[in-house]
């Protein structure tokens, strides 16, 4: 995510708060968050939150996901809720799929895909989905990774309504 401005640690603030509104909350209780705030980034860091200095950061980065188009406002009586777009749950996906856990050895996903003709624009999104999420080509219709999405991949593709022209497979890999 090589946006101008955007620093690492703002993405990290980024992702943690577009995790957060995709359980549905965007709310901060007081004593398990300074704890949290202290281990990373120190005491400083909760006398800046306390001046209000963090919560114009969070307003800064919400800004930041409606800008992207990653959240919309949804407004529920005096309530205003963030509710993550269709391009912000592929996002979040794209860095679940990032940073979830390695599978066992010698295992791996292989997704395969064959779409229709008259298809290419689904075709190409998909292969863009894949390439940001990690996957490395192992032919061009065939893409893998060692990251355990199995389940992840078979959701987003029956959502999407991929299902007759995609396939994920979880397989052992020989070494010869």
């Amino acid at each position: 995510m090589a946006t101008k401005g955007v620093t690492s640690s703002k993405v990290d603030l980024v992702l943690k708060c577009l995790i957060l509104v995709a359980q549905g909350f965007l709310f901060f209780t007081e004593k398990p968050f300074y704890q949290e705030m202290i281990m990373e980034k120190g005491w400083n860091a909760v006398d800046r939150y306390r001046r209000g200095d963090y919560e114009k950061d969070i307003r800064k980065k919400i800004r930041y996901l409606k800008y992207r188009d990653f959240v919309k406002e949804k407004k529920i009586g005096n309530d205003i809720l963030l509710v993550l777009t269709e391009k912000g749950e592929i996002r979040l996906l794209e860095e679940k799929i990032k940073f979830s856990k390695d599978l066992k050895r010698n295992r791996q996903i292989r997704v395969e895909y064959d779409f229709p003709k008259g298809q290419d624009s689904a075709r190409d999104n998909f292969r863009r989905f894949l390439k940001r999420s990690g996957f490395r080509m192992f032919q061009k219709s065939i893409w893998i990774t060692e990251k355990d999405i199995y389940k992840l991949m078979k959701k987003f593709i029956i959502n999407n309504q991929i299902n007759e022209w995609v396939d994920v497979i979880e397989c052992r890999v020989s070494k010869k």
